[in-house]
């Protein structure tokens, strides 16, 4: 809840541009998360 005020008052377009590198974050590093998830399952 404390992070949504300062959320809220961040342009629209600097929103998507931090979810967009988010998300490249989260696919340049799809190997070594699917790893650790499969840890955590015990696989």
């Amino acid at each position: 809840a404390a992070g949504f005020a300062g959320w809220k008052r961040t342009p629209v377009q600097q929103r998507a541009q931090l979810i967009v590198a988010m998300g490249q974050a989260l696919r340049d590093d799809v190997d070594n998360i699917a790893r650790m998830i499969s840890q955590e399952m015990g696989k």
